[in-house]
C-alpha cells in the first residue's frame, strides 16, 4: 500500500459531465498547468484551440468550458482535463507527481455533492 494519497485517482469514468468533475486547487497549480499546456501543443505541434476541440469532443461539453481553463481563467483544474493533458506528455508520470505535490485544495462541482 502506498504511503501517499494520490488525488487523481479520484476520477471515474462516470465523471462525464463538468458538474460531476473533481477539481484540484493549489498556488502553484496555474504556472504548472501553464507549462503543462506548452509541452503539449509543443510536442504535437497543435494550438491550444486544437487541444481544447479534442477535450471538449471528448467529453461533449462546450469548448468554452474547456477554453477557460485552459486559457487560464480558472481558479480550479478539473481532474478529466489534467488527466487527458497530462497524458499527452511524454513523461506523464513526472507531472501528475508534480501535481500532487502542489494539490491544495479539492471540491466538486455539483451543489447536490454530499461531504
Amino acid at each position: 500500500m502506498s504511503k501517499s494519497f494520490n488525488q487523481l485517482l479520484l476520477h471515474a469514468n462516470t465523471d462525464i459531465h463538468p458538474r460531476t468533475w473533481v477539481c484540484l486547487r493549489g498556488k502553484k497549480l496555474k504556472n504548472i498547468f501553464t507549462n503543462l499546456i506548452k509541452v503539449v501543443t509543443k510536442k504535437h505541434g497543435i494550438t491550444r484551440n486544437v487541444l481544447i476541440k479534442l477535450i471538449s469532443d471528448k467529453y461533449r461539453c462546450n469548448p468554452n468550458t474547456i477554453g477557460r481553463i485552459i486559457y487560464g481563467g480558472a481558479e480550479y483544474y478539473p481532474l478529466p482535463i489534467l488527466l487527458e493533458v497530462v497524458n499527452l506528455t511524454s513523461n506523464p508520470k513526472n507531472f501528475i507527481k508534480i501535481i500532487n505535490k502542489n494539490t491544495e485544495y479539492l471540491k466538486v462541482n455539483s451543489a447536490s455533492a454530499k461531504p
